[in-house]
């Protein structure tokens, strides 16, 4: 459906609405793996983007280049690109999504185990989430320390995080956030040495 979309987009000439369907595609595409296309359908919309001079789409695709980039283990282009969607977002005043690269670029530091960085990285998108006031960006910042937290061998500082947010997000209701927070639970739980609790965490998180 959405190939057909933008085959309806191209018909009628309406490059914001190509640029919107092949982003998305792109999501489609990484999602299931498949880089390489998705790499292809991220340019394509970034080119239109440019050419409108959308800083804030752009901020939001270059996003998304850097979650590609982080996925396949290339952490220098995931950092370049992450930084080049903040400093769009920053000229555009694009609070929310300054926030969200914020948010991955701490993420990549803590893959590359750059602790001291991601904790910076953190505290910066925790003082634009509380201008934003979203949940899930606030949700996904404790989470994201939790992680943190328990891959630096801090179980204490995990479980405080946990059980600060758990029934905020349980309230909520959202499958994204609660599956991440029962796995999350589950890692500390085995960490604890609770292994049946951790087994039934992990399956509730699926």
């Amino acid at each position: 459906y959405m190939e057909q979309a933008r085959d309806i987009y191209t018909r009628i000439h309406d490059s914001p609405g190509i640029a919107v369907i092949t982003m998305d595609i792109g999501f489609a595409h990484m999602s299931l793996g498949e880089f390489a296309e998705a790499e292809k359908c991220y340019e394509a919309a970034l080119q239109i983007r440019k050419e409108e001079g959308n800083l804030s789409s752009q901020a939001a695709l270059f996003n998304n280049f850097g979650v590609l980039h982080q996925l396949q283990g290339e952490y220098d282009e995931a950092v370049q690109r992450l930084e080049e969607g903040l400093l769009c977002a920053r000229q555009t005043g694009y609070r929310r999504m300054e926030a969200m690269t914020l948010l991955s670029l701490g993420d990549v530091y803590v893959e590359v185990e750059d602790f001291d960085l991601a904790r910076d990285t953190y505290r910066q998108a925790e003082e634009t989430i509380a201008e934003v006031n979203e949940p899930f960006l606030r949700h996904y910042l404790v989470l994201a320390r939790i992680n943190q937290a328990l891959l630096q061998g801090e179980p204490r500082a995990a479980r405080r995080l946990l059980d600060e947010v758990s029934s905020e997000i349980r309230s909520g209701k959202e499958g994204y956030e609660n599956g991440l927070l029962e796995l999350l639970r589950g890692r500390l739980e085995l960490q604890d040495g609770q292994v049946r609790q951790a087994v039934a965490s992990i399956r509730d998180a699926q």
